[in-house]
């Protein structure tokens, strides 16, 4: 075991060897030091000699020059080139923008306009609805008043309440009609010496006249068609067509439709009579016979049969009232049109006139309800292009001013110039059979141009 001594020799030894090396790093590092200072001193004045020769650049070698140089413009070279792509870029960016913007600007008006539309879509389907549930409102009363009006029918059939009008009864009806319509216009038509005694009128006038007689009279206009007529037939030239506009009115507007007199004016609890007929039309195409059955059988117990219940009777003056109404007011449309020309009102007493005449379309429309109570069709044929007259024939006879005896055919093959009033031709029976065969309930009567 080595003694204290050794040991505090060998610490020592130690100690001075460390003490040593440290001395010698400090004066290594003290020599760089001077060393770089030095350096420095001889660039500051080697710097101060190149500023004092005129300030030349410090040059490095020339390869190494040469490879610095080529690096910086290299360099400067890729900047630039980053530099355009950078412009390039922005101003793609500063487009996409705008572009943006546009679209932005775009899309925002196309939303304010389809919510715009939006609204009005919600307001027009919250209306649809309000009238779809009013609809559904009407078409339940009317329904609950057909299905009461068919009771009726069906109760009437069992109580064998109906019997069919004979033809003769019937065709005595219609030459009644003719007769209060002929009274009507003889009594109220101008009285003249002649055709051309209507010159007072202008040619707008005359043409009302004439587009009031479409459908009744030769294609022309007022001149023309006068000058086919004979002077003693020219000077009856009002009376023979306010007779032609009345027949017109009441026979192509009453009579050709079944429904037309069921119109109630002001009321909301009947079918209106453009109703029942779309319904009719509809049934034919589905079943015509059984469709005739239900239309004759559904006016039948209109007519307040002799065994009927109070509600029946109540129903029937209803209906009653509603045809004066009716006549009311078709006269009072007709006499505010083109037959005033026609007419002499200069007596002052329009009142008995507008009631005579109001009284006639009533009576048309009680005939009218009357015989679509038959399950048979009824047509009254219009005026046809090159219609001719033939004395005898069933479906017209000539009017009474050109004085023709039964068997006179002195006018046979002559033109037809108007209808006065038209045929009224009924198809099918009472059986609802043979709809391809009809019966005259009323000939029509024509006016003849007697020229040769």
């Amino acid at each position: 075991m080595d003694s204290p001594n050794k040991t505090r020799g060998a610490f020592s030894t130690t100690a001075t060897s460390t003490t040593t090396s440290q001395a010698s790093d400090e004066i290594s590092k003290h020599t760089a030091i001077q060393n770089r200072e030095d350096v420095q001193q001889k660039i500051s004045v080697e710097i101060s000699k190149d500023k004092q020769r005129g300030g030349e650049e410090l040059r490095l070698p020339g390869p190494i020059e040469n490879k610095q140089k080529a690096e910086v413009e290299h360099l400067q070279a890729v900047l630039e080139r980053m530099s355009v792509e950078h412009s390039a870029l922005q101003s793609r960016l500063e487009q996409a923008q705008k572009k943006e913007q546009n679209m932005r600007r775009e899309f925002d008006k196309q939303l304010k306009n389809y919510q715009s539309e939006n609204q009005k879509l919600l307001r027009h389907l919250n209306v649809m609805r309000e009238e779809s549930k009013q609809l559904r409102m009407s078409n339940t009363s009317l329904q609950e008043t057909l299905d009461q009006i068919q009771e009726r029918a069906f109760r009437s059939m069992d109580k064998g309440g109906w019997t069919v009008p004979e033809d003769g009864k019937i065709r005595d009806n219609f030459r009644i009609l003719g007769g209060k319509i002929k009274k009507w216009a003889k009594s109220n038509a101008l009285q003249i010496a002649g055709g051309k005694d209507l010159d007072h009128l202008t040619v707008d006038q005359k043409q009302e006249i004439i587009e009031s007689l479409s459908g009744y009279c030769v294609p022309g206009n007022w001149d023309q068609i006068i000058q086919m007529m004979t002077p003693s037939v020219a000077k009856k030239v009002p009376y023979l067509f306010a007779h032609a506009i009345l027949s017109r009115d009441i026979f192509g507007g009453m009579f050709e439709n079944p429904f037309f007199t069921l119109e109630v004016f002001g009321e909301v609890d009947f079918p209106a009579a453009s109703q029942l007929t779309n319904l009719y039309w509809a049934m034919i195409e589905i079943d015509a016979t059984e469709a005739h059955i239900w239309r004759a059988q559904m006016l039948r117990i209109l007519q307040t049969p002799s065994k009927v219940s109070k509600s029946d009777i109540n129903f029937g003056r209803r209906l009653e009232a509603n045809l004066s109404r009716m006549g009311a007011q078709r006269s009072e449309q007709l006499l505010s049109g083109p037959v005033r020309y026609l007419l002499d009102m200069t007596s002052g007493d329009e009142q008995s006139v507008m009631k005579a005449l109001a009284d006639i379309y009533t009576f048309a429309g009680q005939l009218s309800l009357s015989v679509w109570t038959q399950r048979s069709i009824l047509q009254c044929p219009k005026f046809q292009p090159n219609i001719r007259f033939f004395n005898g024939n069933e479906l017209m006879s000539a009017h009474a001013i050109h004085l023709l005896d039964e068997e006179d055919t002195q006018l046979d093959g002559q033109p037809v110039i108007t209808i006065i009033q038209p045929a009224v031709l009924a198809f099918g029976n009472d059986n609802a059979e043979h709809y391809e065969q009809h019966k005259v309930w009323a000939e029509a009567i024509v006016l003849i141009d007697e020229r040769k």
